[in-house]
Order: structure tokens, then sequence, then C-alpha cells
């Protein structure tokens, strides 16, 4: 009984915060509107469906564009950077950071559970399908 009303209070506080009105997560509307405070070069007829699992990469905005009439999906992972370094970091006490652009272009549709890694250009008139 005890886990079930954790799960509910839990549950609930997420409802709560996904619901208030300065939640970037409380419409797709308000999504892009607050990756475009960020910086994030965000076209028009943007549509992010299902707001749940998205892991946008705002650490450097202004290397991720994305054109106009996109529809994204649920689970959708997009990085500007690249931590792989660590590994040098720790063989050569030496730290190289990698960044590169993400640019998604005009009519495009993203799938389900997709992850888009910097330095990738995704050209107009595409589909990506699911994984």
């Amino acid at each position: 009984m005890y886990i079930l009303d954790l799960l509910k209070k839990t549950i609930g506080k997420v409802a709560r915060f996904a619901c208030t009105i300065d939640s970037p997560y409380r419409s797709s509307e308000t999504f892009v509107a607050f990756l475009r405070s960020k910086g994030v070069c965000v076209g028009d007829d943007v549509h992010f469906h299902q707001l749940t699992n998205l892991n946008i990469d705002i650490t450097r905005p202004t290397l991720l564009s994305i054109g106009d009439k996109v529809r994204l999906t649920q689970g959708l992972t997009i990085l500007t950077h690249d931590f792989s370094w660590y590994v040098l970091l720790n063989k050569y006490d030496d730290m190289v950071g990698a960044s590169g652009r993400v640019t998604i272009g005009n009519n495009i549709f993203i799938g389900f559970n997709c992850t888009i890694l910097s330095g990738t250009k995704i050209s107009d008139n595409v589909i990506i399908g699911a994984n």
C-alpha cells in the first residue's frame, strides 16, 4: 500500500508540473516557445507529439536548427555535444571537447525514440522511422 501511495503522489507532482503555466512541457506550442527563448532556431509549424522523454540539448542552443513543417515524436534525443572525450581524459589526462551543429530541414517527420547526434544534417522532405 505504501508504494501505491508514493506512486500516486509522484504522478500527481509530475502532472501538476506539466500543467503549470510556465512549464515548457504544457503543450507543443509552449515547448517551441521555450526552445526559442533559449536560442534554438525553430521554424514555423513545428509540432512535438507527446511531450514525454524529450532530451533536447540546449547547452549550445545556437548549434540546433529546426526547419518548417516538422513533426517530432516521443522519446526524441537531440545532442549538439559529445561526451566520449571522457575516455581520453582518463587515458591521457587531456580533455578535447566535441560539439557540432544539428540541422533539421523542412517537411520532416521523426519517429518514436530517435536519437540525433551532433554533426547531423537532415535534408528537406525526410521521414525517419522509429528507433
